[in-house]
């Protein structure tokens, strides 16, 4: 793949083919597009797909402008699939890896491909973003809830039912969560210029969406055992109001209420460098508030008075 991607044209459209041709097969079977039964949750097939989104991954990570747009003409036909992967294998147990990969798999293409992308090309990749978000959020949030209500019925035995595997799962928790404020980061920093104004700004509404995901995971009580999270994710929420304040003086009353309980929760976090940041976060929410208030009520306010006339000239003497 190496070799095909620094050759010449012809040779890299071979070597994408003979690449790209057996991973689409996959997602075609996942989907049910595909002319062979076979079950998609075996332990089988999810490595064989496990292994296809790895070989993706690869591809998706190309540097360059020809080299990324050769690379988006093959993989932009499967950013939906593999958007689509997040919510058939999020509930499963069995599909974590999956999940983990595809995941991975946006973070990379976004970071990689977007900057080179035409206007379309990008907003669809920044749609397909944000239902990764929403779906690794929606089955992130049930299995919690499920998890928890287990462990309060743990809690009532005398045994510890907390076991290595467990350790393990929470530590994914914590990367994956990492990994979709990092997409959501991506989709902000990377350079937009080649893209229309209203494709830039429908970016900052996924994100911005992608945000409200995001605090949901946030409100999952493990997820208060990893500093990092919130860390990132109150220096991500700087960035965006600092960029564009505008976003949050049009956001609605009971959003921006949102916003300030999860900036409050860091002021009062045990970890000083998630106060420091979610206390940033608190200065630039202030800062854009305050200037947008600013700016309405001064081209809200009537125009001044005009000046009185001038007095009249004096009488002649008689």
């Amino acid at each position: 793949l190496g070799e095909g991607i620094g050759g010449e044209p012809q040779k890299q459209r071979r070597v994408f083919s003979m690449v790209v041709a057996p991973i689409r097969d996959i997602l075609h079977s996942v989907l049910g597009h595909s002319k062979f039964k076979e079950n998609k949750y075996s332990s089988g097939f999810i490595r064989r797909l496990h292994i296809a989104l790895s070989m993706l991954h690869g591809v998706g990570r190309t540097e360059g402008r020809k080299s990324c747009q050769l690379s988006h003409a093959f993989l932009g036909t499967h950013f939906e699939a593999i958007a689509k992967l997040v919510g058939e294998y999020g509930a499963r147990e069995e599909g974590r890896y999956v999940v983990s990969k595809a995941v991975e798999f946006f973070v990379d293409t976004v970071e990689s491909h977007l900057a080179y992308c035409t206007s379309q090309q990008a907003l669809f990749l920044i749609r397909q973003s944000l239902v990764v978000v929403q779906s690794y959020t929606r089955h992130f949030t049930r299995a919690a809830a499920a998890a928890e209500g287990e462990a309060k019925s743990a809690a009532k035995s005398p045994h510890d039912s907390r076991s290595p595997e467990g350790e393990e799962e929470e530590s994914k928790d914590e990367e994956d969560v990492l990994n979709l404020i990092k997409l959501l980061s991506n989709l902000t920093t990377s350079n937009l210029d080649d893209i229309s104004e209203g494709t830039r700004s429908q970016a900052l509404d996924a994100v911005l969406q992608g945000l409200f995901c995001v605090m949901q995971l946030l409100g999952v009580a493990r997820m208060i055992h990893y500093p990092s999270v919130y860390q990132a994710f109150y220096v991500l929420f700087s960035q965006l109001i600092i960029k564009n304040p505008a976003k949050l003086a049009r956001m609605k009353p009971q959003d921006q209420s949102k916003f300030s309980e999860c900036v409050l929760f860091a002021l009062k976090h045990a970890d000083a460098k998630v106060a420091r940041t979610g206390l940033n976060a608190l200065r630039a929410m202030t800062l854009a508030i305050v200037r947008s208030g600013t700016s309405s009520s001064s081209s809200s306010s009537p125009p001044p008075p005009p000046p009185p006339p001038p007095p009249p000239p004096p009488s002649p003497p008689p």
